[in-house]
């Protein structure tokens, strides 16, 4: 078996190994909601009138696939959704294995297999629970163009029609959240020092990308006028405030700290035989630390891309200095041992977090309140459709409808808004969203009819504030109170209580 016979083989079966996984996982709820969102995107549903979502529309075109599969091949939407990703990672995987062969020489073949199983373990493993977000497509996605960007620093040429294919898919993955554009924009800057040219970015797969994303904007002020108007300044007013973490918090996590150790080895490690790469990995990791950095939100699925990263340098430092001794056979079985060793030292905290990941997020935990709310409701009369009152979190209302098969009564997951009212009003500072935010709900009560509807009790404790009533609080609006009116206490299933339409 050749090693590219050998490294194909491993791939699918690794790939088999994350569908398998992932079939064991609840779906991220924000993945679910925007499957559910783009269903409606696709039937010509608009911001504000059928879904209030706090994403620009680049996230629709690219779970449009996902629809495609779910109708042709009759999967439920859970399967579609994960064998789309996969089908994306190994796609990327393909172009930066054919970039890597540019980059690492012939007989440096050690180095470029420690990078490709990295990078396999970062596309297809590390995100876990928070398989399919944004974050992680765009990593997926923007992969090829960094190393696009080495090949272009050490003057190899690229085919015409592959740099064009790569710019596509980096346009689509900065597309996703203003954000992304850190990485991109920290590497067509290094990219112009090191050429010493304003015109380094005149290149194919950066015309494309920088194309895209015009052809993308236009359409959105065109056709999406409502996020333009309507959901912008909102989330510029309520979101952002409220998703602030204290930088205590911030760089607490263990995620952060990584990334953050990584990016500082690099001013140790920077003269090495592929400086380039390093470089370029190095300035992409900064840009995406700044993507969560700015907002000041270090949840992990935010994280994924530099802890990505973050993870493929490492390797990268592991394996360089071991590279003489790879050439001349040198390496004895203690050797071996050692580096195996020295790598599960410096990867403890992305497979630590890994292994977290999966205990928490693993479906049949039958301690979690979800799985005994789904129970529930599979049984229920009542579950035609639902409705979730939840300030923080889709993890509620979604995946559980697909899982209980029922119908999203609604169009706002949750009241990401809500903290940021709440915010204000400490601050004594006027809000004047307030009533049309909470009236919306009220709308969809009195249109949608939700036959049931789902509060997360322990997320007004601990994300709101003790003694917060979403009901008591909603209902001081009048509209709110009397669409209320028709919905009475059913029962209580751990945190979550469950109130039934009459």
């Amino acid at each position: 078996m050749t090693k590219a016979t050998r490294f194909i083989a491993i791939t699918f079966l690794l790939a088999f190994v994350t569908f398998f996984c992932q079939k064991n996982l609840f779906l991220s709820g924000d993945v679910a909601v925007l499957l559910h969102e783009t269903g409606l995107f696709l039937k010509g549903g608009k911001y504000v009138t059928h879904f209030f979502e706090t994403n620009p529309p680049m996230i629709f075109y690219l779970y449009a696939p996902v629809y495609a599969l779910n109708q042709f091949l009759f999967i439920n939407m859970i399967s579609a959704v994960q064998i789309y990703i996969i089908l994306i990672a190994l796609v990327s995987v393909a172009f930066c294995c054919m970039l890597i062969k540019k980059i690492i020489k012939k007989e440096d073949y050690f180095i470029a297999n420690v990078f490709l199983y990295t990078l396999l373990f970062v596309f297809l493993f590390l995100p876990i629970g928070e398989f399919g977000q944004r974050e992680h497509i765009f990593l997926i996605l923007m992969m090829p163009y960094l190393l696009a960007a080495v090949c272009f620093v050490q003057n190899k040429k690229i085919n015409v029609f592959y740099a064009c294919l790569i710019g596509v898919m980096a346009g689509l993955g900065v597309g996703l959240k203003p954000y992304f554009l850190m990485p991109f924009i920290l590497v067509e800057i290094y990219l112009m020092i090191k050429k010493r040219s304003l015109w380094s970015w005149l290149r194919i797969e950066s015309i494309v990308c920088a194309s895209l994303l015009a052809i993308y904007l236009t359409s959105v002020f065109l056709f999406q006028e409502n996020y333009i108007k309507i959901m912008m300044p909102i989330i510029s007013r309520l979101y952002f405030s409220s998703i602030h973490e204290p930088w205590s918090i911030i760089f607490s996590k263990l995620t952060v700290v990584f990334c953050l150790f990584v990016a500082g080895y690099y001013f140790f490690y920077n003269k090495n035989k592929y400086s380039e790469l390093t470089a370029i990995l190095m300035w992409a990791l900064v840009g995406m630390i700044l993507a969560f950095m700015i907002p000041r939100a270090a949840w992990f699925y935010h994280v994924i891309p530099a802890f990505g990263v973050a993870c493929l340098l490492a390797s990268f430092y592991i394996s360089m200095p071991l590279l003489p001794y790879v050439h001349n056979k040198l390496l004895t079985k203690r050797d071996i041992c050692i580096c195996i060793v020295s790598g599960l030292l410096v990867f403890c905290i992305p497979l630590w977090h890994i292994y977290l990941s999966f205990e928490n997020h693993f479906a049949y935990n039958q301690k979690s309140s979800l799985v005994q709310l789904v129970k529930y409701i599979h049984t229920s009369p009542y579950k035609s459709s639902v409705y979730c009152f939840s300030a923080n979190t889709t993890g509620d209302c979604f995946p559980l409808v697909y899982l209980i098969q029922s119908y999203f009564a609604g169009r706002s997951p949750f009241f990401w808004w809500l903290p940021g009212i709440l915010i204000a009003e400490k601050n004594h500072l006027a809000v004047p969203d307030k009533d049309f935010l909470i009236e919306s709900v009220a709308d969809d009560l009195n249109s949608f009819q939700p036959a049931m509807i789902v509060i997360n009790k322990e997320n007004e404790k601990m994300i709101l504030k003790e003694g917060f009533n979403f009901i008591d609080y909603l209902s001081k609006n009048r509209k709110f109170l009397t669409a209320w009116k028709h919905y009475v206490y059913l029962t209580q299933i751990g945190h979550y209580q469950i109130f039934r339409r009459v």
